[in-house]
């Protein structure tokens, strides 16, 4: 297998298919146009493009996101200042906030030809060299082109900005990093927890797969899977994620929903009082929920809220990413312990629950491997109720 490079070479952002003696520079410096869309921008990534860039005779068309507060104001101020010196040339905007603001796509249109590079890596130094990241080197005219028609339409959906708008929006920024600082402190420490603590054990596992074969095999579980799917997407709407601007009959609606499990009517009104912490504990927890699980159901979180444990917070998470994230609930710890599944042990609620998905995403993985289509945090969550069921009527009727 040939070693695969990153843009700026050694490291773990690989670009895959990039042509041998790929020279980055010398394509933006060449270039006839150039069409960079960041979620995210920073000052490590946008200096590693910046001196090419300005050197560059090309039209020039800029585009980040504001979501979570990430980009950072001085990238900003820097685009500004090209756009004030270059006229024309450049041309910088925010993204439309809606829906959620989140590619990573360079296009860069030379004398010698065209090619892009759709990436998973904002602008920044992780996210174009040292994170692990997987991006595709794209040469072929047909795709390039539709990737300039995507590019375009978002960019004409964007908002100009000034020097006002990033003074406004600069003690936001400086906020939010403050709290993901702190947000990066708490995954740390779970993460040291889980490791000196060990995974959890399954003993049974090949009984539960067995049981959950027949479920999933079973004429009915397409519809029921199907509805239920319908359900999780209108938890998310009740809630307007990701911005989770919601008003009360918006958390009301939330806390009606019976799908992924009910929620205990009386946590309702005393979490949603929390205001604008809730809705900041909600978007960090879909940005980034690694970060924030620790945050918000350890013992010392920083955005821990009375009454916002792990029943309502799985079953956000679910809803929004069910291949990644699975529902706890009360029905989940009798079924796990019938399963001979033992909890880690020393690691609070949150290193529990990240924990119980790791294992969740093994067991999803092996229903795959059994053929099982549509195995997800969804699809599991009904098995898990069905035998929540099954066990009620065995202690009744044992």
């Amino acid at each position: 297998m040939p070693k695969l490079q990153t843009l700026l070479g050694d490291g773990c952002a690989v670009v895959v298919g990039l042509p041998e003696n790929f020279n980055l520079s010398g394509a933006l410096r060449s270039a006839k146009e150039i069409r960079l869309a960041t979620a995210f921008a920073h000052v490590s990534g946008w200096k590693s493009l910046k001196a090419d860039v300005e050197r560059s005779a090309s039209d020039i068309f800029l585009l980040t996101g504001l979501e979570c507060n990430q980009t950072e104001p001085a990238v900003l101020r820097d685009w500004l200042d090209l756009h004030l010196r270059k006229g024309k040339a450049v041309t910088v905007k925010l993204a439309s906030s809606k829906p959620f603001f989140h590619p990573k796509v360079l296009i860069v249109h030379s004398p010698t030809g065209q090619f892009a590079i759709v990436s998973s890596g904002n602008l920044s130094n992780g996210g174009l060299q040292t994170n692990c990241e997987c991006g595709v080197f794209v040469g072929d005219a047909p795709t390039v082109a539709t990737l300039c028609d995507w590019f375009d339409e978002q960019f004409r959906s964007g908002d100009e900005f000034n020097g006002e708008m990033i003074d406004t929006y600069e003690p936001h920024y400086k906020k939010a990093k403050k709290q993901a600082a702190a947000l990066a402190q708490q995954q740390k420490k779970t993460e040291e927890k889980l490791k000196i603590v060990g995974e959890a054990s399954f003993a049974k596992r090949s009984r539960a797969l067995e049981l959950a074969e027949a479920f999933f095999r079973d004429k009915d579980f397409k519809t029921k899977y199907a509805n239920r799917k319908v359900g999780a997407q209108r938890l998310l709407e009740h809630l307007n994620a990701p911005k989770f601007d919601f008003d009360r009959n918006g958390w009301n609606e939330f806390y009606k929903e019976s799908v992924l499990g009910k929620l205990n009517p009386i946590y309702r009104d005393r979490v949603f009082k929390a205001g604008n912490r809730l809705r900041i504990a909600l978007r960090l927890l879909i940005s980034d929920p690694h970060a924030t699980i620790p945050a918000v159901l350890g013992k010392k979180g920083k955005v821990r809220i009375s009454g916002f444990a792990e029943n309502t917070v799985s079953k956000i998470l679910a809803a929004d990413s069910p291949s990644e994230w699975f529902v706890y609930n009360s029905r989940v710890p009798p079924v796990l312990a019938d399963f001979g599944y033992k909890a880690s042990r020393g690691v609070g609620r949150d290193g529990r629950y990240i924990a119980f998905c790791n294992e969740m995403k093994e067991f999803m993985n092996a229903c795959k491997e059994r053929g099982l289509s549509g195995v997800d945090a969804i699809s599991l969550d009904a098995f898990i109720l069905e035998r929540s069921v099954a066990l009620k009527r065995k202690r009744v009727n044992p």
